[in-house]
């Protein structure tokens, strides 16, 4: 993967820097973090605060443009959206809220002895559930 620098310009006010870039290369397109890598390498900057905007392949050949940009500090990346750091760095401080939420929802199947019991807490299912088991009662 090759890439070349295509813009590179200061931003003062919000404390960055703005690089437009070309990139070649052989085979599949590479991920967003090896292009992010390779460009924090090229442009001698940390990793953690280089965020890759876009990467727009060319259709039938092996090119892509994209725009990058180098944050100064933390402090100036809170002006960067919260979908694009998601698309960059992960979900690290949501993957922990979300475990969460994921251990709350499989402990509902064990407790609850299946999806049923778990539905049952939540409403909807339980309706169908209570009505079948008073139709049961009643039948018998």
């Amino acid at each position: 993967m090759e890439v070349e620098i295509v813009e590179d310009r200061e931003n003062r006010l919000l404390r960055r820097r703005e690089v437009r870039f070309k990139l070649s290369y052989i085979g599949k397109t590479p991920t967003r973090q090896e292009v992010r890598g390779k460009l924090a390498a090229l442009l001698n900057s940390d990793k953690e605060l280089t965020v890759l905007d876009k990467v727009k392949s060319e259709y039938g050949s092996q090119t892509a443009l994209g725009y990058v940009k180098v944050y100064a500090d933390r402090e100036a990346m809170k002006t960067e959206p919260e979908y694009m750091l998601k698309r960059n760095f992960g979900v690290k401080e949501k993957a922990a809220a979300g475990g969460g939420g994921a251990a709350v929802g499989g402990g509902a199947a064990p407790e609850g002895g299946g999806a049923a019991g778990g539905g049952a807490a939540e409403g909807g299912v339980a309706a169908a559930g209570g009505g079948a088991a008073s139709e049961t009662k009643e039948a018998g």
